[in-house]
This record gives structure tokens, sequence and C-alpha cells, in this order.
């Protein structure tokens, strides 16, 4: 039996008809499982949960994958696995990580509470994080990064951005997406691309490379781009009473040339970037946020 893998271990279970031994064939060519026949489940140990399973015999085999309280069956004819119980449970498969893009000043921060506290209703394993920060580490470049009063060179911010970054994808992302939870993130990649490749002038191609080395290609499976008009962005940010951090402080053509690049990314990658009308009221913003995430949740 071949079977394509992708998962954790887990517990393999081969079902026989009742009494019959195991191997490949019988004499004649005929595969062993028969149908008609009560069948027995045999354990065969630990093995990897794959996704994909088919009979080189073209036979009816069920193959059990024991993921936490949940079975799969792949007895199917066509050979592709799915749940004995017609549903895969969020623990059985890779999580999802859904980020949130804008420009300072768009209301992420606020709908990542909002959209955590609705996805959390709807039962969905659902943890918010930030960017940068997320894990101790991460946290330190964020106070760096952000403090008005230190000069941080535009090649150094990007090269911190990143590290940044690598820490939390490797203390935190990756082991929550790889034990099945949700992930929602305030900024990732595109960030980058539109501050610092755009923003800064360091360009875009650039700074995505040096990112794909620091998250090791994890792309995320949805991403929610705020857009706003900057000037009234930027109005939203001046009202603010904790006053501008180091990047918020920058000129307005900074943040035209950050805008202007979200468009741009918007336009080239529409099936994962899924533009937001920002100057919405919080409640259509929530709306349409799930709206965008809709064939994401069961």
């Amino acid at each position: 039996m071949r079977s394509g893998v992708r998962s954790r271990p887990c517990a393999l279970g081969v079902w026989r008809p009742r009494g019959q031994q195991l191997g490949c064939e019988r004499s004649g060519g005929s595969a062993l499982a028969g149908s008609g026949r009560a069948m027995e489940q045999v354990g065969v140990g630990w093995a990897t949960a794959g996704l994909e399973c088919r009979s080189d015999h073209g036979a009816r085999v069920g193959v059990a994958f024991e993921l936490d309280d949940h079975d799969v069956d792949a007895s199917d004819v066509g050979g592709a696995c799915r749940p004995a119980n017609g549903r895969l449970s969020s623990r059985a498969l890779r999580g999802r990580l859904i980020t949130i893009e804008g420009i300072d000043g768009a209301g992420k921060t606020t709908l990542a509470a909002a959209l955590r506290d609705s996805l959390e209703q709807r039962g969905l394993d659902i943890h918010l994080l930030r960017e940068p920060g997320g894990v101790d580490a991460s946290e330190r470049v964020r106070e760096l990064v952000k403090d008005p009063d230190v000069r941080i060179g535009a090649r150094a911010e990007a090269l911190l951005y990143a590290a940044a970054r690598a820490q939390l994808v490797e203390e935190a992302l990756q082991p929550l997406l790889d034990a099945g939870s949700w992930v929602l993130l305030d900024r990732f990649v595109d960030s980058s691309l539109a501050y610092q490749g755009a923003g800064r002038d360091l360009g875009v191609d650039q700074v995505r490379t040096i990112n794909r080395f620091a998250t090791g290609g994890l792309d995320p499976d949805r991403t929610l781009l705020l857009q706003l008009d900057p000037a009234v962005a930027r109005a939203r940010s001046r009202a603010r009473l904790e006053g501008l951090d180091r990047l918020e402080s920058e000129a307005d053509d900074f943040f035209s040339r950050t805008d202007r690049a979200y468009r741009e990314l918007a336009a080239a990658d529409p099936a994962r970037i899924r533009v937001i009308d920002a100057g919405a009221g919080p409640e259509s913003v929530l709306a349409a946020a799930l709206g965008a995430l809709e064939g994401l949740i069961d």
C-alpha cells in the first residue's frame, strides 16, 4: 500500500476479513481484502498519518489513522482518506494562519480582538499574536524598533523585523500550526514588504528574500488587508493618547509608498489577500473579515 504522508505519528490499524492472514496478494494476483465478510482491525504499530491512501491492487482496503479521538477511514475505492464520521477534527490537520495587515491607524488591533472572540465562539482553538513580538525575544526587538529615540538604518530595521519573525515562527507559530491550532497574527511578512521594501525603498523583492529565509517559507492561509486612506489613518494614529512610535513618526510620503505597496500586493495575490474597507464601522469590518474567511471555517 502506498500512502502520501504529511502529518505526525499516529497509531495505524489495518482492516482485514476476519480470520484472514495479512499479505500482499493471493495466488492469481487477487487482493486479500474481500468484500461481504466480517472485518477485524489488526494493529501494526505506529505510522505517520497521511492524507492519501491507495491500494496497489485497486481493491477496497481500509486503513484507520487514529488521530486523537477521530479515526480516518480510507476504504474509499478512489483511495482518498476521509474521517469515519464524515468530518475532520481541527487537531487532525495543520492549523490555519490568518494575518491582518494595513498601514498604522487602519484598525488592525481592534479587528484582531473582535475576530478572535468571534472565532472562539465558533469553537475554534485560536491564538492571537502580534508582530513584532509574540515571544520574549521578539518582544524585546519590538521595544527597540518602536523606540523613537533610537536611530536604526533601513537595512538594519529590515533585518531586525526578520529576526523577530524568525524567532516567532520557530518558537510559537510553527508549533501551534503543527498542533492544529488557528493563529490570528497582527502583521506578518507583508508588513515588511510594504514598510521596508517600499516605504524604506529597499525593494520588495530583496525584503521578500530575507523573510523567506526567516520564516522557512511559511505563508498565511488568508490575509485580511484593512485598506484606508493614508490621511485618515494618520489622523487616527495622531489621536491616540500614547503618542507616535518611531515608524508612526515618519513623513506622509512614507505612508503613501507603504499604502501603494499594500495595494499592489493585494492585486498580485487576490486569492490570499482579501481587501476590507477599514473606513466602515467595527461591526461591518468584522462581518467582512468573517466573510473573507469563508472556505477556511468549517
